[in-house]
């Protein structure tokens, strides 16, 4: 495994943590450019984490609005309350 992919890999797991912590409030933004900083890393591996949770449902990207935590509906919360976080994510 390259290097960019090892250090997305990592970073990919950390916030993947914590967004299920509950670090990132419902609508927030992520900064890939302070997750860089944050984790010593070039803004590469972020994008790349960052995309995977993307695909994953985890954040959602707005285009020019950037990367955001997304908004929970009634029936997401209705979910989480029968099922659980583990359950879904």
């Amino acid at each position: 495994m390259d290097a960019i992919h090892s250090k997305s890999a990592f970073v990919y797991g950390q916030v993947r943590r914590a967004l299920r912590s509950g670090r990132y409030a419902p609508g927030q933004r992520i900064d890939p450019g302070t997750l860089a900083a944050e984790f010593s890393t070039s803004p590469t591996p972020v994008r790349f984490a960052l995309y995977r949770l993307v695909g994953e449902a985890l954040i959602v990207d707005l285009a020019r609005g950037g990367l955001h935590v997304p908004l929970l509906t009634e029936v997401a919360l209705r979910d989480l309350s029968t099922t659980g976080w583990n359950a879904c994510c």
